[in-house]
């Protein structure tokens, strides 16, 4: 398995959970955030700010918002991710603990797509990614 392409989704990651993603040069400018239907905002973001947008809103709604990751897979261009999404919401106060799954395509050294899902594993076993 290449480390090449996971090293950058794990990259891209801790800019998101810091902030700094919008100083990194890790993202096409066409790249795409897909949000799950059952987000807060579901739908797609288009263009790099849009997709640097979508993570901020995300922080913003929760407080000490993070990913913790369980396990990494990688198929050519694809890498997946699951972890658990932990934080807090700054309205409601409410601790939150998800399991998540997250799929990022990578060309040439850029983020190209991002799309997360609610759930487990069986995400990235559907979209052909596997261990």
């Amino acid at each position: 398995m290449s480390q090449k392409n996971i090293e950058l989704a794990q990259t891209v990651l801790a800019a998101w959970g810091d902030g700094s993603l919008a100083d990194l040069d890790l993202l096409d400018p066409a790249a795409v955030w897909i949000n799950p239907p059952e987000a807060v905002e579901g739908g797609v973001r288009t263009g790099a700010e849009e997709y640097i947008s979508a993570g901020e809103d995300v922080r913003s709604a929760f407080e000490g918002a993070r990913i913790e990751i369980d396990r990494w897979v990688e198929t050519g261009d694809r890498v997946g991710a699951v972890g658990t999404l932990r934080g807090r919401g700054r309205g409601s106060g409410v601790d939150i603990e998800r399991s998540i799954a997250l799929i990022w395509t990578i060309i040439e050294g850029r983020v190209i797509r991002f799309e997360w899902f609610l759930g487990s594993g069986e995400v990235l076993e559907a979209a052909g990614l596997r261990e």
